[in-house]
């Protein structure tokens, strides 16, 4: 068994091997950040400050790929069955969410996406109107209060609705982790003392709901594939339907979108699509304009041509400061880590920071790739990402932003 080693795989993870090592290692205990890669050595500094994210302020106990478990079910069945306390952060992207166990039962959950904000939660399910909640933000931000205890003290919502509203939310963010099918998870001990109103929600009958939401919603999604399709009613509707199906048909006397009918009857997503799919299987309404209202889905070479013209813009960043070789090298690098190497075999960046599109396409045809533009959009955006890391050194903030962003918005082609 080896003593001193440390493992670094083809996903980028790291395993240090042997209790020497690790030894060794707890002497240096602290935050890292990456400073450099070369062929044969990598360069980690010190920070003197904790980083911002949970998982780096509390002990990790264990962590992985979302891809590489299989799915979030089973992360966290795991919990459930092994009794465990701590905190599960879920990233994919620039999304961040966390469940809060407590003896493997759910007590709370956070996030950073806008559409799990409480407040958002108070509008999708009806408690208060869009102007009432922007006007609550603005003036609980103003004086530095907690959006629910100034509703309450506005008279908006009482102590027992703020209650179930926020179990609602700590659902509906449970929920939302059963679609990552990708990115990163953390668990970590964490003090759950400082939970707002920590809940105690059975993780197994939450589990199973949610699994069949998740289902169910893929269900949906085979005749209703989007939120921008519309939906229109059939001719001579005569058949007597319960009343909450029927109030849908009231309101169709033209093609209505499905974001519309969400906004305006304010049950939930799950919900609304739930009885709109009753209607569709029942021949009642019919599902137009199914392809996300027009909107062209892009194929390989545009994907190629977006991420070539972010490339370009690396270039001339570099080029402006003398860093001529930048792209060229962070390729030769890439392809050492990665394995991408047919795909990208013989291409190198011109002079203007592209790669020859023609050739990549050829190249990619030979591998027989069933999923060529997931394929592709995974290794174009494992190789942005490292440009952009090894370019850290001489891209300004404001660079490094822009560059972020872009790369944050092509990642998510994939996922579209």
């Amino acid at each position: 068994m080896p003593e001193k080693y440390l493992k670094v795989d083809r996903t980028g993870r790291t395993v240090v091997l042997g209790y020497p090592l690790r030894r060794s290692l707890s002497h240096q205990a602290g935050y890292y950040e990456l400073a450099s890669i070369k062929p044969n050595q990598i360069v980690f500094n010190r920070l003197e400050q904790v980083p911002k994210h949970g998982e780096l302020k509390e002990a990790i106990v264990f962590q992985g790929d979302i891809g590489g478990i299989g799915s979030t079910i089973e992360i966290i069945n795991f919990i459930y069955s092994a009794r465990m306390t701590g905190q599960l952060v879920l990233v994919q992207g620039e999304v961040r969410k966390s469940l809060f166990f407590h003896q493997g039962d759910l007590c709370s959950a956070r996030s950073n996406h806008v559409q799990d904000a409480l407040a958002e939660i108070l509008y999708r399910y009806g408690a208060l109107e869009r102007a009432q909640v922007d006007q609550a933000i603005s003036q609980s931000e103003q004086i530095q209060k907690p959006l629910g205890n100034f509703l309450i003290e506005q008279g908006l919502i009482n102590q027992n609705q703020l209650f179930l509203f926020f179990k609602k939310q700590v659902e509906e963010i449970f929920y939302s982790v059963l679609l990552f099918v990708q990115g990163d998870f953390y668990f970590t001990v964490n003090h759950l003392e400082e939970l707002p109103t920590p809940l105690n929600i059975n993780t197994q009958q939450i589990l199973l709901e949610g699994v069949r939401r998740t289902d169910d919603m893929r269900r949906f999604r085979t005749v209703i594939p989007s939120n921008h399709a519309f939906i229109s009613i059939r001719a001579n509707v005569s058949a007597q339907l319960n009343p909450d199906l029927q109030a849908i048909l009231d309101q169709l006397d033209e093609p209505t979108s499905v974001q519309s009918l969400i906004d305006l009857f304010r049950i939930g997503e799950y919900r609304l699509l739930q009885r709109l799919f009753s209607l569709v299987e029942s021949g009642f309404i019919a599902v137009i304009n199914v392809d996300e209202s027009n909107v062209k889905k892009i194929g390989v070479p545009e994907l190629i041509t977006l991420y070539n013209d972010t490339f370009a813009l690396i270039q001339d960043f570099g080029v402006a400061i003398g860093q001529f070789e930048s792209l060229e090298k962070g390729l030769e690098i890439f392809l050492q880590f990665y394995g991408f190497n047919q795909l990208f075999k013989g291409l190198s960046f011109d002079r203007k920071g592209r790669l020859d599109q023609l050739k990549f396409i050829q190249q990619l045809d030979t591998l027989n790739r069933p999923d060529k533009f997931a394929f592709v959009s995974q290794a174009l955006s494992e190789l942005l990402y490292f440009e952009i890391f090894t370019a850290r050194p001489w891209l300004n903030d404001e660079q490094m932003t822009k560059l972020n962003q872009i790369s944050d918005e092509l990642s998510q082609l994939a996922l579209n």
